[in-house]
């Protein structure tokens, strides 16, 4: 781990000092660079109590007396809450939904400033647990009044100030001012060098998004809180829009919030769980965050290492195929005919992406042609039409294909007038029967022995990650699955995402924030179907299973579509002096010569870290070994992606600093001779008495 939070919404100041005493010592005696993290409470209406030390059962039906009151021990199906004013603009019918969807109840009456609710989602009751209010399935937005930091909070940031933490995680952050004022009297306190990042958790940081991250430090993507707030669908997508405007501006970005969330009670961790730390890793966040799983659960350290293993098999990978975002398909086709009718379908996706149009409409009698075009996964829509119902049926597994039984005519023009007149009538159609063929299940080690004639042999694959998940490491899933998938893809074969997608949702209402993104992310990889098992067949919630799937596929489809550039990411010149101009584009161009020349490692001597963060920003395919003789830099630079920073004397001297690190990382077992190593360093540490241009500088150097 590179950086421990602490939660300042439990536990007291003495056991917090007591902490953070702990780590400065293991800093101290172990030489690790562990930083410190406080994390403030915040300002947010909550539960105060339920009478009961720990969670409590909201039934269905049970009716429950929400109250500002105060009292001692406890009352019967009574929740205290925090604010004086949270039933004003509340009306009878109202939802109130428990820590985003815990539990859910309906508002019966106002009674003064009371309300009587009727539990209609039962679920656990947690103390503290976040409320918000929803109406026609918006949520009601309620001026509490309340300031971002409490007077709790600034205590909290004193003794942060005291203790000389790090990191200052503000929660609930509405605007830049809630960031550029802490700053400021951080500055007042001469404590500037604390880091102070943002945590997007609200509807107000969304909307002023790119002013926080912006005025921060870094950026936290608290997904628990923020699926208080907005559907749970939106968070998958959020989450990649953030992540990629922090890159862009060269901010770091932790991924959190029940990444594990299994993990609190159980030893292992869901697949669905696996492949959302493992999306994460693929959009290249900076950092990801366990909370429950380390801070309360019975399997902490074992959580940590199942984040290590996944995060680390997903960077390894990702490097390895650096080829996945420009899919190649190559040529199927023997025959002249089918070489003809794939080079057509080809190239009609092509104009279809490049033209902009709104459909594709197909006319085909046994599914071939639907099936190339779904191949070259087109933006528009596909509509098949043809008179063979079993070509329908097979047709029905086909990523972004609606199959339609029609009485083709040989006149071309006559099918387009009947069935653009049809689906006028229709307005669209959207219906998608899951009917297939003969599938293969790949869950067996056997069978990833034998993928590619498998697949060829087969009409469709079945990526059964449950049973899969029993012969491999759960951390090797994620990949396969996306191996898979792309190679079903290339032989134009559909493949089925099956197992644990929505597994919390046979017994509870709502799913966990690492489902729904596990689903975004097999939709963003363009499989062809999603399966549902036990979600549906035992689950006590199978339609509403259905409807989630239904929700969080459909958001990702569109908004894939809408964001088709994120592939390729731009990045937007941060300098405007010309010595920062020069150093962005020796880092910009450091990458560059790194990833073409295939470097084992990139070595940047730095003062204050700025340099690593802007190398880090390009997201290179080698790491980034960071060498400073400043203890607060390299406590900075902990959370930038593909960084590890090192405490190392700088000399003057260029030279010695290579062969010295290089002895060290060698020592270390980290490079060997012969490694080609690209070395930048900025103009503090090669020579500060030179200009700018001269003496920041790029390397490439062997390894004696």
């Amino acid at each position: 781990m590179n950086v421990a939070r602490l939660n300042m919404c439990h536990n007291t100041t003495e056991w917090h000092r007591e902490v953070i005493e702990a780590i400065k010592r293991l800093n101290q005696e172990k030489g690790f660079c562990i930083g410190v993290m406080i994390d403030t409470e915040g300002s947010q209406m909550h539960m105060v109590g339920h009478g009961s030390a720990s969670s409590i059962k909201a039934k269905d039906g049970s009716v429950w007396l929400f109250t500002t009151n105060k009292f001692e021990g406890s009352r019967p199906f009574t929740i205290q809450v925090n604010f004086e004013g949270f039933s004003e603009g509340i009306l009878a019918g109202d939802e109130i939904v428990i820590d985003g969807g815990m539990a859910t109840f309906e508002v019966i009456e106002k009674v003064g400033n009371d309300l009587r609710c009727k539990c209609t989602d039962p679920g656990l009751l947690l103390p503290r647990a976040k409320l918000s209010f929803w109406r026609d399935g918006k949520l009601v937005e309620m001026n509490s009044g309340i300031p971002t930091l409490s007077t709790k909070d600034w205590a909290d940031i004193e003794f942060g100030i005291s203790e000389g933490v790090d990191y200052i995680a503000v929660s609930f952050v509405k605007d830049v001012n809630d960031i550029t004022n802490l700053k400021s009297y951080l500055s007042t306190r001469s404590s500037e060098l604390i880091k102070v990042l943002a945590k997007i958790e609200s509807l107000e940081s969304l909307k002023n998004l790119e002013a926080i991250v912006k005025a921060s430090d870094g950026i936290m993507v608290a997904r628990g809180d923020l699926g208080v707030q907005i559907p749970l669908e939106q968070i998958p997508t959020i989450q990649q829009e953030v992540t990629y405007l922090c890159r862009q501006l060269s901010k770091p970005v932790i991924v959190a919030s029940q990444l594990l969330e299994s993990m609190v009670e159980y030893p292992t961790p869901t697949r669905a769980e696996v492949a959302d730390v493992s999306e994460a890793v693929r959009q290249q966040a900076d950092a990801l965050m366990l909370s429950g799983e380390s801070a309360v659960g019975s399997f902490a350290e074992k959580a940590l290492s199942v984040l290590c293993m996944a995060s680390g098999r997903m960077e390894l990978w990702s490097r390895e195929e650096n080829r996945q975002n420009l899919l190649f398909l190559p040529q199927l086709a023997e025959t002249l005919s089918d070489q003809i009718a794939e080079q057509i379908c080809n190239c009609a996706v092509e104009m279809a992406d490049n033209l902009g149009v709104d459909a594709i409409f197909v006319y085909t009698k046994h599914g071939h042609m639907a099936s190339l075009l779904s191949r070259n996964r087109p933006n528009p829509p596909i509509f098949a039409f043809t008179d063979n119902a079993n070509a329908r049926k097979g047709m029905n597994l086909h990523w972004g294909v609606t199959p339609l039984e029609f009485p083709l005519s040989d006149v071309m023009e006559d099918n387009f007038k009947q069935t653009t007149s049809l689906m006028k009538n229709r307005g669209a159609c959207t219906h998608h029967l899951r009917l297939i063929k003969v599938l293969a299940k790949i869950e067996s080690l056997e069978s990833l022995k034998n993928l590619e004639a498998i697949v060829k042999a087969s009409d469709g694959i079945m990526v059964a990650r449950g049973d899969l998940g029993v012969q491999i490491p759960l951390e090797q899933i994620p990949t396969i699955q996306q191996e898979v998938t792309y190679l079903c893809r290339q032989l134009s074969k559909p493949v089925i995402v099956a197992s644990q997608l929505l597994e919390s949702m046979v017994e509870y209402p709502t799913p966990t924030r690492a489902e729904v993104a596990d689903v975004s992310e097999a939709v963003r990889q363009q499989a062809d179907a999603l399966m549902l098992s036990g979600e549906s067949a035992v689950g006590s919630f199978a339609e509403k299973a259905l409807s989630v799937l239904c929700m969080a596929s459909g958001r990702m489809e569109l908004w894939s579509r809408e964001e088709n550039r994120q592939n390729l990411l731009f990045l937007p010149q941060l300098a405007e002096t010309l010595s920062d101009q020069i150093a962005e584009q020796i880092c910009n161009c450091a990458v560059e010569m790194a990833d073409n020349l295939g470097v084992d490692a990139i070595f940047v001597y730095t003062k204050h870290g700025h340099m690593a963060s802007l190398l880090s920003r390009n997201r290179p395919n080698p790491p980034i070994f960071a060498f400073t003789d400043n203890a607060n830099a390299r406590k900075g630079m902990n959370l930038h992606w593909g960084v590890t920073p090192l405490e190392f004397p700088l000399s003057d001297v260029m030279e010695d600093n290579f062969k010295q690190t290089t002895s060290l990382m060698k020592n270390r077992g980290t490079v060997r001779p012969g490694d080609m190593i690209l070395v930048v360093s900025d103009s503090d540490v090669s020579c500060s008495s030179v200009r700018p241009s001269v003496s920041q500088s790029i390397q490439v150097r062997t390894i004696d």
